[in-house]
């Protein structure tokens, strides 16, 4: 049972399985009257509380430096408390990863030679990085200024649908 405060608190931020990384913006919704205010955790570990709270409904945030936490999986926990220290509502977010370490790109190259005679543009990438799974884009900027993207997780594929012949 918990007490007089606020009544229900629902993390907005981050969601279940987010990537978060440096400084991040922590966000609930509240439903209650409380002067207290509502902490954000990771695990045990306290990140950040916002100690404005004191409407009938809102929104509590705050930010803190996720590069403090060791590169892993966590449980963030936004938890409310009255003025007397109590808490009175707990929400949970599952599955989070932080992730401060940019990946690494040991390789890049392009085919030039199938980029001259057929006008497509091929490249071999590799990359890696500590958390496992990554995904990178290639912007592809042409010589009218517009640009062409393609995003992918694997080390090799062709952006077969510009016509780039002429650029060499």
């Amino acid at each position: 049972v918990f007490a007089e405060g606020i009544t229900s608190i629902t993390l907005t931020a981050p969601s279940d399985n987010a990537w978060i990384s440096g400084t991040y913006t922590f966000q609930a919704t509240y439903i209650g009257n409380t002067s207290g205010n509502v902490t954000f955790y990771a695990n045990s570990t306290v990140l950040c509380a916002d100690t404005t709270v004191g409407t009938i409904n809102g929104t509590a945030s705050c930010s803190a430096d996720t590069s403090t936490l060791t590169e892993g999986t966590y449980t963030i926990y936004a938890k409310a408390y009255n003025s007397s220290g109590d808490e009175t509502a707990s929400d949970t977010s599952t599955g989070v990863k932080v992730d401060n370490t940019n990946p690494t790109i040991s390789s890049f190259t392009i085919d030039e030679e199938i980029v001259k005679k057929f006008g497509r543009l091929t490249y071999t990438c590799t990359a890696s990085d500590n958390m496992g799974t990554l995904t990178y884009s290639v912007v592809l900027t042409k010589p009218d200024g517009s640009t062409s993207t393609k995003t992918t997780s694997t080390g090799t594929f062709e952006l077969d649908d510009l016509n780039i012949k002429g650029l060499y």
